[in-house]
């Protein structure tokens, strides 16, 4: 498995390290084109994920398979380790299984999706700080009584992830471990909405730009830079 290293962020002690795992693999068959590659701002969609999420944690992990060289070449200049997974065409738990080896030993894993760059740094710091006081084992944001990403899992349930099969989903896991996890209520309808289809795409373009009239920006990505 290729990778790189990354520097890491300083001063968080051991028991409390969190590592995004940020999902950049797929093919993007329903898109037609790469979406993590697709144009936001001044730069692609996943350097605005990387962006939002790289501060709220210790270490980040991006796990690339479909144009991954591509991806590798946008974030070069980012603290974001690359890491290789040759299975991603089996299904998404295998990237989610790539990532959380790659983070080492992080006590926490913020699974990030790769099409979700209108998620705010604020939803995710919210979820990171809300692990960090109860230390349960899984922390899920909601909007509208309904459950969506990032979701983070902790250090103990690492094994288990690791054990699905390709033809099992996470949530297999995350269903087990619901009743002791926290859900965390945010004010952000983003955590619902990720980017599958050339439609998914425009819609999230409107719904940036009318953000961006509302506050008055004047820089095309200002809103997913706070």
């Amino acid at each position: 498995m290729r990778r790189r290293q990354y520097p890491e962020r300083h001063g968080a002690e051991p028991e409390n390290v969190t590592a995004a795992v940020i999902l950049a693999a797929g093919a993007s068959t329903r898109m037609g084109t790469p979406k993590q590659l697709l144009p936001l701002g001044s730069g692609t969609v996943i350097e605005q994920v990387v962006k939002t999420i790289q501060p709220v944690v210790d270490r980040t992990v991006v796990v690339v398979g479909h144009q991954a060289e591509a991806v590798r070449a946008v974030l070069a200049g980012s603290r974001a380790c690359c890491v290789d997974n040759p299975d991603y065409c089996h299904g998404m738990v295998t990237s989610v299984q790539a990532g959380i080896r790659a983070a080492g030993d992080a006590a926490a894993f913020l699974i990030c999706l790769g099409d979700q760059p209108g998620v705010s740094r604020q939803v995710a710091a919210a979820i990171v700080a809300a692990w960090r006081r109860s230390k349960v084992p899984l922390v899920t944001p909601s909007y509208g009584g309904r459950r969506g990403h990032p979701i983070l899992v902790s250090r103990c349930l690492r094994e288990e992830i690791l054990a699905l099969p390709a033809h099992e989903g996470l949530n297999a896991v995350t269903r087990r471990h619901a009743a002791a996890g926290k859900l965390v209520p945010v004010e952000d309808e983003e955590i619902l909405l990720d980017m599958d289809t050339p439609l998914d795409y425009q819609a999230f373009l409107r719904r940036h730009d009318t953000r961006e009239r509302s506050s008055g920006s004047d820089s095309p990505d200002a809103d997913f830079r706070a």
